[in-house]
């Protein structure tokens, strides 16, 4: 039923696209953007986020997050960015620190990218869902089809005692909604889906019951299987003035496969507010 229904949701995407026209771009907005693309910068984020999870995995009881970021992109591709976060609801209130290191590249210009990356994760000693999860290295395809975008990102987790695989598709499409002082305000809709294995995750349900007394059973196979997760349907709402860019994201998740329904949400919905700043 739930793959019915986000096969539904693609169709529904795609038909959407063509109700609206392509913006026009001028020699001036092209000029524009290749000086952007050619120059190094910093950037900044703080965020809000009402519930935190991972592939359409969400506690029973909401776990709002704040965080912050910083990043440096080098003119070549290369970039290096630091995360970490807050969970104010939680008895442990930091919520871990990542390290991130990646290069981004044309393929065919305008129309195929890609970015391969590593990122390193501190978050043993948190309450976060995928606390077991130490390193994960990752690469995303992209392709921009003028109408609409496409990107799949394969991944692989790892952590100490266990490894994990996951895919991911989004399909994507961005439109200039209005301008305030010839600064749009945009909105992309969008597609993410999640496939792969569910290791990690165990591991962290299974630290949990330890410490709630509650006595660990033999590893769960279904765990192990390599399964269909989770579709996201989401629509970020941005507007850039200057440097500043405002975005608030309402994302609607659609898990599939919950090993333990009962301890997650079966349909959770969460909002992400940030304000960021590239220099």
């Amino acid at each position: 039923m739930r793959i019915k229904i986000s096969l539904l949701l693609f169709v529904c995407f795609l038909s959407s696209n063509f109700l609206f026209a392509q913006n026009p771009v001028t020699d001036k907005d092209e000029n524009d953007s290749t000086s952007e693309a050619t120059k190094s910068f910093f950037s900044a984020t703080t965020s809000f986020n009402t519930n935190s999870g991972f592939a359409g995995r969400f506690e029973k009881t909401y776990n709002p997050v704040i965080g912050a970021s910083a990043s440096y992109n080098f003119k070549s591709g290369i970039y290096f960015s630091a995360e970490t976060d807050l969970t104010p609801t939680q008895n442990v209130l930091f919520g871990g620190f990542s390290l991130k290191g990646g290069y981004e590249f044309d393929i065919i210009e305008d129309l195929l990218s890609a970015d391969v990356n590593y990122t390193h994760f501190f978050a043993e000693n948190t309450t976060k869902i995928l606390s077991e999860m130490v390193g994960s290295a990752s690469g995303t395809l992209s392709c921009d089809l003028d109408w609409f975008c496409l990107e799949f990102t394969p991944a692989y987790n790892y952590g100490n005692k266990a490894n994990d695989v996951l895919l991911t598709f989004e399909i994507n499409k961005t439109i200039n909604l209005f301008s305030i002082d010839k600064e749009p305000i945009s909105i992309t809709h969008g597609i993410r889906t999640f496939a792969g294995t569910q290791k990690l995750l165990e591991l962290n349900v299974n630290k949990r019951n330890a410490k709630k007394n509650i006595v660990v059973t033999a590893l769960n196979a279904e765990y192990a299987k390599f399964n269909y997760l989770n579709t996201d349907l989401e629509i970020p709402i941005s507007y850039t003035h200057k440097a500043i860019t405002v975005e608030l994201t309402p994302t609607l998740s659609l898990p599939t496969n919950l090993v333990q329904s009962a301890r997650f949400i079966s349909n959770p919905f969460f909002v992400d507010l940030s304000v960021s700043i590239k220099i």
